[in-house]
């Protein structure tokens, strides 16, 4: 039996009926895949609430509350979408930063392990107010054992490459479904996220080796580079140093 994404999201977070989830539960005992997709996303949501809960719990700022009870203009605007749209699109992709956005950078982690698309565009995750989101589960497994030339998995790796400090980063992206793509880099024992993007289904199956990661990612190799990506020899030359 097959089940969805959204099915197992709604799994792990108790929205399922009780026939169901019984149907889910008895399918991941016969299929160790299915059990594994599970693990996963129960992972990704302990981290989730490890590092967002207190978050979450902040009050709401005063100035969002304001504009809430400003409420909504009583005669409907006749908007050219057009324009609007064109006005709507900035000339550089902005840079969130943590933890301000933790609520969004938190989507970036679950589509990254489930493939739950949740936001429209890139984000940058910088680290300048907290530390980036460090990848955990089958993400993080990839990012340490993976090659670029295996491409049997769920996860797909693409470039792998030592930035201007010296510290090895790697690309990543969903192996033919949609979810996220992104760049995470080793530092002090874990992969941290710098930047992730969304692609398509049909994007994540055809894009090649060269070309594997979406143009954010790309702009972000581009900008942390130092010298040549690694050639397959210096991909596994790096991993029997556990990338240090």
């Amino acid at each position: 039996m097959t089940f969805d994404e959204q099915t197992l999201a709604a799994y792990v977070d108790g929205e399922l009926d009780t026939a169901t989830r019984t149907l889910v539960e008895t399918a991941a005992r016969a299929d160790p895949e299915l059990a594994a997709r599970l693990k996963a996303e129960q992972d990704l949501k302990a981290l989730l609430i490890g590092h967002y809960g207190p978050v979450a719990e902040e009050p709401i700022p005063e100035r969002l509350l304001k504009t809430i009870r400003q409420g909504a203009p009583t005669t409907a605007e006749v908007v050219d979408l057009a324009a609007r749209r064109a006005s709507a699109q900035p000339a550089h992709a902005p840079r969130f930063r943590l933890p301000a956005w933790a609520g969004m950078a938190a989507c970036l982690v679950v589509g990254l392990a489930v493939g739950r698309l949740a936001l429209p565009s890139s984000v940058r995750l910088n680290g300048a107010a907290d530390q980036p989101l460090v990848a955990s589960g089958p993400l993080a497994r990839a990012l340490d054992d993976q090659l670029a030339a295996e491409t049997s998995g769920p996860i797909r790796i693409g470039l792998s490459f030592r930035d201007h400090a010296g510290v090895y980063c790697r690309t990543f992206q969903p192996n033919g479904r949609e979810g996220l793509a992104g760049l995470a880099c080793r530092d002090d024992g874990a992969w941290r996220l710098r930047v992730a993007s969304p692609v398509t289904a049909q994007a994540s199956t055809y894009r090649t080796a060269s070309s594997e990661a979406p143009p954010a990612v790309l702009s972000a190799v581009d900008e942390m580079i130092d010298g040549a990506p690694l050639d397959a020899r210096g991909e596994e030359s790096a991993r029997a140093r556990n990338w240090r």
